[in-house]
Parts: C-alpha cells; structure tokens; sequence
C-alpha cells in the first residue's frame, strides 16, 4: 500500500490546447496509484487572465519594481525544424523560491521578461497543437540578457481546424473561417461568437456545432460543450473529432462510465484512431479496471499513439496497479527518455520514486535521472 504523498500541481496545455491541471495522485486506495485527469480554464484565464490575440503581456503576483542584480530572459519558440512557431505560445515562468509566476503570450514567436531576479526558474510554454515543453534554468543575477530557446512538437491528437466544407452556406463559411482564425489567435471568446452565428444560419451542422463545442469546452463552459457536442454526434454519429471530444469531457467531469460509453462508441466508428483508445485507457483506469486500461494503451501505441504523451504515463500506472512494478518503471523511464522537458516530468519522476520506495530493497533498480 503507498501511503499518501502531496504533490504541486502542474499547469500545461494538452492534445487540443486545453490546459489540464495535472497531479500524481499517490493514495492508498487497495494499493492504487491514480493519476488524475481535470480540465481547468484555457491559459487566457489562468493565473488572473493572460493577454489574448497574439499582445504580448505581463501578469504576476508581486510588484514589478526594479530591483539589483534584475537578468533579461529572452525566449524564442520555435517547431522540431526549428522555424520560429507560426502562431502564438503562452509562456509561464515559475520562480520555486519566490513563488512569483509570470506569464505572457508571444507575439512572433519571442518574448522578452524583464525584473527576474537570480534563481532558478521553470519556464512551460504551450500553443494549440502543438505538445507543451518545460525546460529548468537559472539565472545568476547578470546584466546581459539570458536566451533560451523552446522547441515544441506537433501534437498528432491536435484537432483539425480545416475551415473547407463544401456543404455550408457562404455566410457560414465565412463566419467558421473568422472563428477558426480566432483560435489559432487563442481568441477562443471571439471564436466562440462566430460559431454561435454560424449555428444560427447552420443549426444542423455536426462541423459547426464541434467547433462550437470545442470553443465552449476550452472555457470551462460544460455543461454548454456538452449540449453541443452531443448534437453534433446526433447529426453525425461517425464524427470522430466530436466523439473523442465528448469523450474528453465527461473525463474532465470524472464521468468515467460517460467516457467508456462515448468512447467505445467512438471506436466502432474508427478502432484504428489512436486517441480514442488513450482516453478509453484514461476511464479505464479511473474505473479501476487496470488490465483494459493496459489493453488500450497497447492498442493506442499500437495505431499511432506517441510514447511521448500521456498514454506511456497511464500504462506505467496500469502496470504498477497490476502490481507489475518493474514493467511499470521501466514505461514511465521511457516516457521519461522521450519526454524530458514535459510538464509531467517532475510527478512522473515522483511516482517511479514511489514505486520504488514499496518494494523490497533487493528488487530496487537505479532511480531516474
């Protein structure tokens, strides 16, 4: 049994942009180890408010008055080919000794932050559809600025934002192209009042009322999301992107039988989409059923799921709740491998310590690094 452990939650942007609260849970319920999935606000909301659309701004809680020994932090975020991003990232800088929390948006991919004292700081950078990264650095206190450069990798779950379909009318078109153009923008408010025009002139349209759905969900607004998103699904059974999405809700909700349900329906639909059965994994995990929850992170990895996510995170946990610690380890070390600058690293790294720390010495393996 493992006994209780607190840890500090972490704040990052997942598969479509939306910021989930994360923490790994070590509780001792029948010796379960549950890591726990709830969606928060979307960045724009978190800590206060963060500037939208694209302005760089500046939120913290303590005075920005100008101190001795302040150190410029340049950021620049670029993709895996190392072009600088096309859209805008949110960027949070964390200071684990003050406390002090920063967060600002890019404008064109680079951000300055100024009045950082020394310290070390953990920097987590997110933007819609791509994976969130975390890098650790410390400041000294000197003069000339300090440049850090971010890469973020294309998220292969991101939700598809193709304005073309051929079956709305000009009007509507028009309004979901300015809406998608939102989003991209992180303007999910202004998304939302396109899409909402839309599905007046398109009340039916399973395209736009996913759009709708997702615009609300990224605000919180569920019971909203829901309503719209299960109206999509009723004129068009076979949307997968609405599907996985409702699925995603009722996860957020703790509705983990909503989530089977919903995602098994999903999956008749297309058993080779590969992030339906990672959030069937999640639900069946939080229902307590560790064997599926395993089967489905296999088949999630099989049909093209990254390691790199969170799907190696929940079959690391499945195997250690099926008591298979070694196995269990060595999963969450390759997520460790793959993912090093992840939000999730530092609880992931907690959990193995975890596992550890409950078996008998002899069988202890080597912590991660």
């Amino acid at each position: 049994m493992i006994d209780s452990l607190s840890c500090r939650v972490g704040e990052f942007v997942d598969n479509d942009g939306v910021v989930l609260m994360q923490c790994l849970r070590f509780a001792a319920f029948g010796g379960a180890i549950c890591f726990a999935f709830a969606v928060a606000s979307a960045c724009a909301q978190s800590a206060g408010g963060v500037g939208v659309g694209g302005a760089a701004t500046s939120m913290s809680n303590i005075p920005m008055n100008g101190t001795a020994g302040i150190e410029p932090l340049m950021l620049s975020v670029v993709n895996e080919k190392l072009v600088p991003l096309d859209r805008p990232a949110t960027v949070k800088v964390y200071n684990d000794d003050t406390k002090r929390v920063e967060w600002q948006m890019t404008k064109s991919s680079e951000i300055r932050f100024e009045d950082l004292g020394p310290g070390k700081y953990e920097v987590e950078v997110s933007a819609m559809g791509y994976l969130s990264a975390r890098k650790e650095i410390q400041l000294l206190g000197e003069s000339r600025p300090v440049h850090v450069q971010i890469v973020l990798r294309a998220d292969p779950d991101a939700i598809e934002l193709n304005a073309a379909d051929a079956s709305l009318t000009p009007k509507a078109s028009k309004e979901v192209e300015k809406g998608i153009t939102d989003l991209r923008s992180e303007k999910v408010k202004d998304a939302q009042k396109h899409f909402e025009s839309a599905s007046k002139i398109e009340p039916d349209s399973a395209r736009i009322n996913f759009l709708l759905g997702y615009a609300l969900f990224r605000q919180n607004e569920f019971d909203q999301a829901q309503t719209v998103l299960a109206r999509a699904v009723a004129t068009d059974p076979k949307n997968i992107q609405a599907l996985n999405l409702l699925g995603r809700l009722h996860l957020a909700r703790h509705d983990f039988s909503g989530a089977k349900t919903t995602l098994e329906q999903a999956l008749s639909v297309s058993p080779d989409n590969p992030t339906a059965h990672a959030l069937l994994a999640d639900a069946y995990l939080n229902l307590g059923n560790y064997k599926n929850a395993l089967a489905e992170t296999d088949l999630a990895i099989e049909k093209g799921a990254s390691k790199a996510t969170n799907v190696e995170i929940v079959r690391g946990e499945a195997l250690a709740d099926l008591g298979r610690d070694d196995e269990a380890i060595e999963s969450l070390k390759e997520y460790l491998q793959l993912a090093p600058d992840s939000p999730a690293a530092p609880q992931v790294r907690q959990l193995i310590t975890t596992i550890e720390q409950r078996r008998p010495a002899a069988q202890t393996v080597p912590p991660a690094k």
